[in-house]
């Protein structure tokens, strides 16, 4: 069997935007928060919102453009990598290019700045610290997924 352990970063990274993906009712989420703003609140949440998003998108496109230069130098300088390998470390700069992209970009104050009441603070603190966790989880169980793969791929 492959050994894998070059892919670890990629699984991790993978395996916790899939888990974030399929976990997340945002609908719901969202519909929560927002029946606590008012509409200047809503406006302001829907800019935080595309502000992110494209601080987002922006990160994973530099980190795709990293990984393809580094795609091109492993697959004609550098002959004898396998191709396992090449991939799973372009998943793994494109990854780690945008969190690092995304996490150091200034962005708008936080919606809690905006708000005046305290039910509006109290969903709004809810509607982050679910997200936060959710983000969480995904990246423990993507080590503890990469762990188990590795171990049981690797002798």
């Amino acid at each position: 069997m492959v050994c894998v352990r070059s892919c670890a970063v990629a699984i991790v990274f993978l395996f916790s935007m899939l888990y974030m993906t399929l976990t997340i009712d945002k609908d719901k989420m969202t519909e929560n928060l927002q029946k606590h703003f008012d509409e200047t609140h809503v406006e302001y949440y829907k800019k935080v919102v595309k502000e992110r998003t494209r601080i987002y998108l922006t990160g994973f496109g530099i980190g795709l453009v990293l990984s393809l230069i580094l795609l091109f130098i492993m697959k004609y300088k550098m002959k004898k990598i396998s191709n396992l390998v090449i991939i799973c470390t372009c998943i793994a700069v494109s990854y780690t290019t945008m969190y690092f992209y995304y996490t150091l970009s200034p962005k708008m104050d936080l919606m809690v700045v905006q708000l005046d009441k305290k039910e509006a603070r109290i969903a709004w603190q809810n509607y982050y610290n679910n997200m936060k966790n959710k983000y969480h989880i995904s990246m423990l169980l993507g080590v503890v997924f990469s762990f188990l793969i590795n171990n049981g791929l690797c002798k």
